[in-house]
């Protein structure tokens, strides 16, 4: 059998919700036993009346069964609630040992009603087909096995009754049951089936409530792992998408921070800190506007992506046009005095890209790899020597529809790490 490996907090998260299924069952069974018992005190102690002393016991025995199956229920219900708090299992030996307690309730009902009206009569009784109300009952334990149990239980119970009704009172029986014994037979192998069938239904609700909080934590995996610095719509299709590694022709911008060893030498590590902050919020957010995403921050610059891991044909024009925004927008909030002078460059460069989610289950990390990645990082750095805040690639220039005469062209640029030649325009 194909065993699954469940990570410790969907591991705890699916406890949580069996401990409150069980909690559920519980308070129902408490309300079930509690009308159960108004009913039995309305139609039988106050109408039904018995000559016989030697039965006048079993009549009253429901009276002190029921508040305490009640009770017991309650104080079930009140431990389930405390191990919510600390989301810890339930011995499964409890569990069983709760089933055959709960099945004994019905089964000490139709007892009562054997020796109260006739052996036969007390078979057929209405607390006998209380067992089945306990087996559908047990479907929110979400265990084929115990509701298989409970199926078991509740036939050797009424199977047992059988026996001491024959023993007692054969000569109550009809003759056609009496001659048929199959009928009393086949109602407890109904009993038996009966907790198989809900055990199957049982097993099916788990494995939903299984998927369900798989494809939540799926979702807090997507969210962890790319943090806040992914849009709503892009974190969407990542999660219908899945983690799952992608060859794909996408946009890739690094940015740095000119200057910023200077500058952070004579500062604190809160005012380098609360820099970066106000340089990169507003950043971050044009990156979102423009389909894209933050894969990661490099201390004083970050790398992004456009077209990936979605695919987008407009990756370059998106590059591009966040790079002029990004430029825009800083200038304008050094001249509102929202930070300090600051300058940037920026290097884009379009191509083929793997992507995929790297490391443990533990640590995980979305990853980008491949050569325009690289280029794209030497671009950027091309800044100092060019004087220049952006420049991209031939690829991304004509990718982005560039008109290449009104720019500035660097041609047969040598990129550290290349052999061949690259063609650098320069956007600002």
């Amino acid at each position: 059998m194909k065993t699954e490996h469940f990570s410790s907090s969907f591991q705890q998260e699916f406890n949580k919700q069996l401990l409150i299924s069980e909690r559920y069952r519980v308070l129902l069974l408490a309300v079930f036993l509690s009308i159960i018992f108004i009913v039995y005190l309305a139609v039988v102690i106050f109408s039904y009346e018995i000559d016989d002393e030697s039965k006048k016991a079993f009549i009253y025995f429901p009276c002190f069964l029921f508040p305490f199956a009640v009770f017991v229920q309650l104080i079930l219900a009140k431990v389930l609630s405390r191990k919510l708090i600390n989301i810890t299992t339930s011995s499964s030996v409890l569990r069983y040992l709760n089933t055959v307690l709960d099945l004994s309730i019905p089964a000490s009902m139709v007892f009562v009603f054997m020796n109260i009206t006739t052996p036969y009569l007390g078979l057929s009784s209405p607390p006998s087909y209380l067992f089945y109300a306990f087996i559908i009952l047990s479907v929110l334990r979400l265990d084929f096995w115990l509701s298989t149990f409970s199926g078991f239980v509740a036939a050797l119970f009424y199977g047992s009754a059988i026996v001491y009704a024959i023993q007692t009172g054969f000569e109550t029986f009809p003759n056609d049951i009496a001659g048929q014994p199959v009928y009393l037979v086949s109602r407890c192998l109904a009993l038996a089936g009966s907790g198989i069938i809900i055990g199957v239904i049982s097993t099916a609700l788990k494995k939903r409530t299984e998927n369900a909080l798989k494809v939540t934590e799926e979702k807090e995996k997507v969210l962890e792992t790319f943090g806040r610095h992914v849009s709503p719509e892009i974190a969407l299709q990542l999660i219908n998408k899945g983690g799952e590694s992608l060859e794909v022709h996408a946009s890739v911008m690094f940015l740095d921070i000119r200057n910023f060893s200077t500058f952070a030498e004579k500062k604190t590590p809160a005012q380098v800190i609360a820099f970066l902050n106000s340089v990169f919020e507003p950043m971050i957010d044009i990156i979102n506007q423009h389909e894209g995403i933050i894969n990661k921050f490099l201390g004083d610059g970050f790398m992004a992506v456009f077209g990936a891991p979605i695919a987008n044909e407009k990756s370059a024009n998106l590059a591009v046009s966040s790079a002029h925004k990004i430029l825009s927008t800083l200038n304008k909030n050094i001249e509102l005095g929202y930070h300090e002078k600051a300058k940037i460059g920026i290097g884009i460069h379009s191509g083929d890209i793997i992507t995929g989610n790297l490391g443990s289950e533990s640590r995980t990390e979305y990853t980008i790899i491949g050569d325009t990645v690289n280029l794209a990082a030497r671009i950027e750095s091309l800044n100092k020597e060019f004087n220049s805040q952006i420049l991209v690639s031939e690829q991304t220039a004509r990718e982005a529809q560039l008109q290449l005469n009104e720019y500035e062209i660097f041609e047969n640029t040598l990129v550290k790490g290349r052999v061949e030649p690259v063609k650098i325009i320069k956007l600002a």
